[in-house]
């Protein structure tokens, strides 16, 4: 189960990350939460329905893996959910800077980490920036109308370690031992709807990932389609290994079928 979840989230991370953030503009947030509550500052935040606040010190709460920000009787979501961090118990945010207006949607951070007690996760300066071509009402049919047209996503570094996982080695049948696992230099670019990422990874023996393929939101079904045409680690097409993994996560809500990946989203 982890390792599906896991590897899922590596190639999907950046079509979620979107679907639960707010509108409006947050500058240098941070996060402490040590279960069951934690606090949290900024050096301004604006956001619809929350308000405008220089300097706020703020609760913070998990409620599995959405961090809700609160001060007096107003509060915001963040949702962290597709980084595996929902049921953590310890969990750290560092210097977040959201921007969601006319012109583009953009999300960086520092780093962020997640302790429990069979697993830790850590992030290094990941950021996703989407150019507009639209405006939506509906908040999630905006963001991913968007996002899956025209995207950047960059990650530094990505370490994930659960004593209850097991990952498959993308060159060989053999199972890594190890209940850990990394990512580095990861990159995904999203042009009219066409994708190129590449990564390295403890998965393909330090070799680097590539993959190509079409994304796309379907406001109609409010399905998220991807159609992944390559997927390569150094020499090695690595295509029906990667759909083998991904089958595993096959549900009610997605649909794994070679070369397409269908999302059902509520």
């Amino acid at each position: 189960m982890m390792k599906s979840k896991l590897f899922s989230t590596l190639i999907l991370f950046h079509l979620f990350a979107y679907a639960e953030l707010p509108n409006g503009q947050i500058q240098a947030l941070n996060a402490n939460y040590n279960s069951p509550t934690g606090t949290g500052t900024a050096k301004y935040i604006n956001i619809d329905e929350f308000g405008e606040y220089r300097n706020p010190q703020l609760e913070v709460e998990n409620y599995n893996g959405t961090l809700m920000f609160s001060i007096e009787d107003k509060s915001f979501e963040l949702d962290l959910s597709m980084l595996g961090v929902s049921d953590a118990q310890t969990i750290g945010l560092n210097n977040l800077n959201f921007s969601n207006n006319s012109k583009n949607i953009a999300l960086n951070f520092s780093s962020a980490k997640a302790l429990d007690d069979d697993f830790s996760f850590s992030v290094s300066n990941p950021s996703v920036d989407c150019t507009r071509t639209g405006i939506f009402d509906d908040i999630k049919t905006d963001l991913l109308s968007n996002c899956l047209k025209y995207s950047k996503l960059r990650i530094s570094r990505l370490d994930f370690r659960s004593d209850t996982s097991e990952f498959t080695n993308l060159i060989t049948e053999e199972e890594i031992t190890s209940s850990k696992i990394d990512l580095s230099d990861f990159k995904l670019d999203i042009n009219s709807g066409k994708f190129k990422g590449e990564v390295k990874s403890s998965m393909s023996q330090g070799l680097t990932i590539k993959v190509e393929g079409l994304s796309q939101f379907k406001v109609e079904s409010n399905q998220i389609e991807i159609k992944l045409d390559k997927a390569k680690a150094g020499i090695f097409n690595i295509k029906s290994k990667i759909f083998d993994e991904l089958e595993k996560m096959d549900s009610d809500t997605i649909s794994v079928r070679e070369p397409y990946i269908t999302i059902q989203l509520k």
